[in-house]
């Protein structure tokens, strides 16, 4: 890691880092260039020690009718963490499907904490409110960064509803079917491009 990504992620001054460096709480090795590579383990675990880690609800669904099924989802996960004596310092919820991330900006609100640190652990009601697919992936992800996902209910998800299951499955063959066109027009570009070469010759 370079050196002004450390001090941009632990907010700390150059000096600083300096001295960190000298107490072996942050390991730097020097290339070839002159320039020195800091250890990315040890600059998050620094950070995890000088930022106040946050406690963080997160809570989804896939369509604006189901907005009263929203509001449902973050007072069950209040209630949760109160009873575990747990203060929740941020909520975060987005309207949108599981399986497109595009259109979930809370989603990246909440991920950029993750990654610079600062999250200790995240609420959800089910495993597929965080995400639909790959929820394994961002288990491992978050917990490289210090972080724990809590799911309040260890059990599938049975409760969605007829209109969520179909734009899921609508959401999810968009997404092939794109995959499936780019595809197509990669391999008619390269056809295209082997009859231009045979023309030549």
């Amino acid at each position: 890691m370079k050196a002004k990504d450390v001090l941009k992620i632990t907010g700390i001054t150059r000096n600083h880092l300096y001295r960190l460096v000298k107490q072996e709480k942050i390991k730097a090795h020097r290339k070839p260039n002159g320039q020195y590579d800091y250890n990315s383990e040890d600059v998050y675990k620094y950070v995890g020690k000088k930022r106040r880690n946050l406690n963080i609800i997160y809570a989804r669904v896939s369509t604006p009718k189901q907005k009263a099924d929203l509001t449902r989802q973050i007072e069950t996960l209040e209630n949760f963490c109160l009873a575990q004596g747990v203060k929740i310092d941020q909520v975060f919820s987005d309207i949108a499907s599981g399986i497109n991330f595009e259109k979930r900006k809370q989603f990246f609100n909440l991920l950029d904490l993750v990654l610079n640190g600062q999250v200790e652990k995240v609420f959800i009601s089910y495993k597929d409110r965080l995400s639909r697919v790959g929820f394994g992936l961002f288990k491992h992800l978050f917990l490289k960064f210090g972080t724990e996902i809590i799911v309040a209910n260890g059990h599938a998800n049975e409760k969605m509803d007829s209109e969520e299951i179909m734009n899921e499955i609508i959401t999810l063959i968009h997404c092939f079917s794109m995959k499936h066109y780019s595809k197509r027009r990669v391999k008619r570009a390269i056809e295209v491009l082997n009859a231009s070469t045979e023309n030549k010759d």
